[in-house]
């Protein structure tokens, strides 16, 4: 355990956040909590901390905790106790969302202290409101890739590490004792409201705006079906999706027919017992709405091999998954975890649908790809490692705390900085676990070193002299 981190620690105590230790990241990767299932490795709190929401630590408390567990990362709780907001960005596409609803160049992000996330992300963090009531609630998804951490939750913060070995580190120049916390537009993270508090269509997605507002002549048959649909795909029984639809029909003006009602509601009945009628992108659509809220799955795709993969591919990013980690409860919500940061509720086999029947679904809709252009996929990843490392500098002999640096005959890097590169670079998102799998595949070493500051990297190497690899 070197003091430094304590020293950090007791330093955001000074500078008015509420801190809290947060579980580590072994040498393995693995979660110090113990559990090698874990779900947020290095994300979670040690023990009770909720009481840190109204009354921060001192800087005796939190050197005490730290001593007792030297592996810890550290945390600050977001709202009011600390006085701040985290705006958790997660792709360069939060950062056009963000810098747009802000009124900033593209992708451009305000002048506030902030981290580059392990993950690859951005914290950004601004002042709370004076009048609580403008604060905006913890959510996801405020904005396309944008999550905001408020009152009631927490943030992990430098210099922790991340799962993917590498740290969270403030942006040069801004860290929370080098920038003020700025007071920035809050209401764009508020969604709309109606004249009667409800949300508008802005905010809803079409089957809840059609349960509030109804649906005008001309196109009530129409979305009778759709609705009746994604009741049916949903599992609903015939009862339960009639009483949805007789409900929505009241909004209507005028309502539909009671016979012409029953009618279409029959007919979806029985287009959804075959399988081969129903639209796809309906399938995917009904996943998603058994996933969870702020879960999107756009496709999914089936990679032959040995094993079989299948690619989830979400609005945020896409996760690669194997059959017998899909069946699991544990392995699909730390899946969709890992290509969304939404954790999604784990079904059992009481649940409605079950978790099998979720899975099957998922199974059902996965489409094949090209074979061939997946056998070069490896081939492909191990281009653009040579342009990667033919683009940055890259460090002799020592190993540095960040960056390339050539080692024994290999060029070694940061996985995590690979897939940064080249998302930024060729506009290439790629995820860290099907970056792994593939430079797996092609033969690419992962190893630890301990830096010249002490510390713990896990990099991944391939062979290198002055051709390259």
């Amino acid at each position: 355990m070197h003091d430094s981190i304590i020293d950090d620690a007791k330093a955001l105590v000074r500078a008015g956040l509420s801190v809290v230790a947060v579980h580590g990241i072994n040498d393995d990767g693995t979660c110090t909590c113990g559990d090698e299932n874990c779900d947020r490795p290095g994300k979670h709190p040690r023990g009770r901390w909720r009481e840190r929401c109204s009354v921060a630590a001192t800087e005796e408390i939190i050197e005490a905790e730290l001593r007792r567990h030297p592996d810890s990362n550290l945390g600050v709780v977001t709202g009011e106790v600390s006085g701040v907001i985290v705006l958790d960005i997660d792709s360069e596409e939060g950062k056009e969302a963000l810098s747009e609803a802000l009124g900033l160049k593209d992708g451009e992000l305000p002048l506030a202290p902030t981290v580059r996330t392990g993950g690859g992300g951005w914290h950004v963090y601004v002042r709370w409101p004076k009048d609580a009531t403008l604060a905006p609630r913890t959510g996801v998804r405020v904005l396309p890739g944008v999550d905001i951490r408020a009152e009631g939750a927490f943030v992990v913060v430098p210099p922790s590490r991340h799962a993917s070995g590498s740290r969270y580190e403030w942006l040069p120049g801004r860290s929370i004792f080098d920038v003020e916390l700025p007071e920035i537009d809050l209401s764009v993270f508020q969604r709309r409201r109606g004249r009667h508090g409800t949300q508008d269509d802005a905010a809803l997605s079409w089957y809840d705006s059609a349960l509030v507002h109804g649906t005008p002549t001309g196109k009530r048959n129409q979305t009778a079906a759709r609705l009746a649909g994604r009741y049916f795909g949903l599992g609903l029984s015939r009862t339960e999706a009639e009483t949805l639809l007789s409900a929505w029909n009241e909004k209507c003006q005028p309502p539909l027919e009671r016979d012409e009602l029953t009618t279409v509601i029959e007919s979806i009945m029985h287009r959804e017992r075959d399988e081969e009628t129903v639209d796809r992108e309906q399938k995917l659509e009904i996943i998603s709405s058994l996933l969870g809220d702020g879960v999107r799955l756009r496709d999914v795709r089936r990679i032959t091999g040995e094993p079989t993969t299948l690619e989830l591919v979400f609005d945020q990013g896409s996760v690669a998954v194997s059959t017998q980690q899909l069946m699991s409860p544990r392995g699909l919500q730390t899946a969709v975890a890992e290509a969304t940061k939404i954790v999604i509720r784990r079904r059992s086999a009481t649940s409605v649908p079950t978790h099998e029947q979720v899975a099957q679904r998922i199974l059902d809709v996965a489409r094949d790809v090209e074979t061939g252009g997946e056998a070069t996929a490896a081939g492909e990843i191990m281009h653009y490692v040579r342009l990667y490392l033919s683009e940055v500098s890259m460090a002799q002999g020592e190993v540095p705390a960040s960056g390339a640096f050539y080692r024994n005959g290999k060029a070694w890097f940061s996985l995590e900085d690979f897939c940064r590169h080249m998302s930024a670079r060729w506009r290439i998102n790629i995820s860290l676990r099907q970056a792994s799998q593939r430079l797996g595949a092609a033969g690419a070493e992962r190893r630890q070193f301990r830096t010249v500051e002490g510390r713990t990297r896990i990099v991944r190497g391939v062979e290198w002299n002055d051709s390259g690899v």
